[in-house]
């Protein structure tokens, strides 16, 4: 007789006893022990296993895991005897009856029969979560490794797509093969769906030791967005950005993101183009100049990525041309003519805007009249106000525009335009009495340009004999007082 393990059993066999015709074997007894302080097994505490004590068979095979757990053996505190490791022997006894001389049956003992020692091992407990090798389009490369106990065990795959995996029905992949002696793993190639992009995989071991399941391991197929195509043009003063709507399987688009090259090489997302969604932007020159540093006629690269819950996309670059931006501020105007019914001015036009280039370009002018302002456009560099009023105040201001907008309006140039003073007329003279004095009074017309003007006089006075002439100026009332006359 002896004791032989096999997977995760403990196979006891042993061989019949031959009987004499006054006996018969009715049963067998299966006890298990380990060994021992005592060298002396019958010192040994043993534990009888009932299961295979019914019948007289002559093999019984004891499944460690129940051995280990306790089923064939607990100890005084309800604990397992047995334990994985631990070196158990078994003993087998053949249980009869017979024919005593008075012609009586009773029960007849034959002697036990200790069979070899075998080592415990139980099945295994844990299989780690299986992995992704590979991801391809059409496909997921699913590899795991051996549970934590040797064994010849059979292998499912078992998989969902229901995001709910703990209330899901998993299918199952029956998988046929071995292990990988230098890798120690199994793989399996999943064909995915199209419209599937997350994938739950835990893989099944069993063998005759029991059965197990690894935990539930996610796998996605989602990808990131493809490559954006995108175009640029410059409309008025606007750069017009567009790009093609891109495929992303697995995960929706959540947005596009446009950065723009500034001054120093660099790209930045620009604000015009955030949360966009219908391929299409614009982007002022405005903020191509103030927030990129960009200047008149330079190229604006522009790159677009795709975004998705996976990752961006490889950047899709196009690049417009002919930067343009508002017009500089126009210095103040200068007067070329003044005449008493017209006022003609000039200026410098803006170095970004010239008419004869930039059909776009022209220039505003305000007229001030006194309070009251009035807008001309021109697209040249002069502008000429006909039937100016006698005595009126006139500022003149200038802008250049273009397409983009208008630039920042100059300094005033203010004109007063006065007229030409009528001729006094001709003055009195009288003498006072008891004096030497001479008294030279003149009119003035009220509706005369001097009328509540600062203009003022110049007096003229001239003897008889030609030999003395005086010149009086800044007189500011319309009479002189000559003193000391000479007789």
């Amino acid at each position: 007789m002896f004791s032989n393990p096999q997977e995760c059993s403990m196979v006891v066999d042993w061989l019949m006893p031959q009987d004499t015709p006054n006996s018969l074997i009715h049963s067998y007894r299966i006890d298990l022990a380990k060994a021992g302080a005592s060298s002396d097994k019958s010192t040994w505490t043993w534990y009888t296993v009932s299961t295979c004590g019914t019948d007289s068979r002559t093999t019984c095979n004891l499944e460690m895991m129940r051995v280990i757990n306790g089923d064939y053996g607990l100890s005084a505190n309800g604990n397992s005897v047995f334990n994985e490791g631990d070196e158990v022997y078994a003993r087998t006894t053949a249980i009869g009856t017979c024919m005593n001389d008075q012609n009586q049956r009773k029960e007849s003992i034959r002697p036990a029969y200790d069979h070899t020692p075998v080592v415990l091992r139980n099945g295994a407990t844990s299989i780690a979560a299986p992995r992704a090798e590979s991801v391809n389009d059409d496909e997921i490369r699913v590899c795991w490794n051996s549970p934590n106990a040797d064994g010849n065990y059979q292998y499912n795959l078992l998989w969902t797509t229901n995001e709910n995996y703990l209330s899901s029905t998993f299918q199952r992949v029956n998988i046929y093969g071995q292990m990988d002696p230098l890798t120690n793993e199994l793989c399996y190639t999943h064909r995915t769906d199209p419209t599937s992009s997350r994938y739950f995989f835990k893989v099944a071991a069993e063998n005759d030791c029991g059965y197990i399941e690894s935990p539930v391991e996610e796998i996605t197929c989602a990808k990131v967005p493809e490559q954006p195509v995108c175009s640029t043009q410059v409309v008025d003063c606007n750069m017009e950005i567009t790009w093609n709507p891109v495929e992303s399987r697995g995960s929706a688009v959540s947005r596009y993101i446009i950065e723009i090259q500034d001054q120093f090489g660099f790209y930045r997302e620009t604000s015009s183009c955030q949360n966009t969604f219908n391929n299409r932007c614009l982007v002022s020159m405005r903020e191509l100049a103030m927030d990129y540093g960009l200047v008149e006629g330079e190229t604006i690269y522009v790159q677009i990525f795709a975004e998705n819950g996976i990752g961006r996309s490889v950047a899709g670059r196009c690049s417009a041309c002919a930067m343009k931006s508002l017009p500089d501020e126009v210095a103040a105007p200068h007067v070329i003519t003044e005449t008493d019914n017209q006022i003609t001015i000039g200026w410098t036009g803006a170095s970004n805007c010239d008419s004869s280039f930039d059909s776009d370009c022209h220039y505003e002018v305000t007229v001030t009249i006194d309070g009251v302002s009035n807008v001309y456009t021109t697209p040249h560099l002069t502008y000429t106000e006909y039937g100016v009023d006698k005595g009126a105040n006139y500022c003149f201001q200038v802008r250049a525009c273009n397409s983009c907008g208008v630039g920042q309006r100059s300094e005033p140039t203010c004109i007063d335009q006065c007229v030409m003073p009528m001729t006094p007329a001709r003055p009195r003279i009288t003498e006072p009495e008891n004096t030497s004095d001479i008294v030279v009074r003149w009119n003035y017309d009220p509706t005369s340009a001097c009328y509540n003007q600062q203009c003022h006089y110049t007096v003229t006075i001239s003897t008889n004999d030609g030999r003395r002439d005086q010149t009086i100026d800044n007189l500011w009332t319309p009479e002189y007082t000559l003193r000391n006359k000479d007789p």
